[in-house]
């Protein structure tokens, strides 16, 4: 557990959009569901995806976070957003027993077709994260 919680702290401070300054002026965030751009609202959802940009500065890389959750009983299926010249990486899977739950900075797990991923690595359709049942987090980010 030591080991968990010291990496989710050194994965926030490694992300500035996970302290901002401000929260008037912090990151920008687009909500999403299992569908891009299409997140539910409903009291019956149990499902959520964030989309974090971030970038401190005009001259900055962006270090942008994509955040899923799910709440359901079975599997679900989330896309992900489109990137341009960069990759996604996973850092963050609740699901995943140790040392993988959670992946030390610089040893993140690049995803092998940079569009998809489950807990056994890339997917069929690229355009697709499958989600494992009952409040599984999954973290992805994007590097250069």
């Amino acid at each position: 557990m030591l080991r968990f919680f010291r990496l989710l702290i050194a994965f926030r401070k490694r992300h500035s959009c996970l302290r901002p300054k401000s929260f008037e002026r912090g990151p920008r965030v687009e909500w999403h569901g299992v569908h891009i751009g299409r997140p539910d609202w409903s009291e019956q959802s149990t499902s959520l995806a964030m989309h974090l940009h971030c970038k401190e500065s005009a001259a900055a890389t962006p270090d942008d976070l994509y955040i899923m959750t799910n709440a359901f009983w079975e599997p679900l299926s989330f896309e992900l957003p489109a990137l341009l010249d960069q990759d996604w990486c996973r850092l963050v899977d609740t699901m995943r027993e140790a040392p993988f739950d959670v992946l030390e900075c610089g040893n993140e797990e690049r995803l092998g077709d940079q569009k998809s991923f489950d807990e056994a690595g890339p997917l069929c359709d690229e355009s697709i994260v499958h989600q494992c049942p009952r409040i599984a987090h999954q973290a992805v980010t994007r590097v250069t």
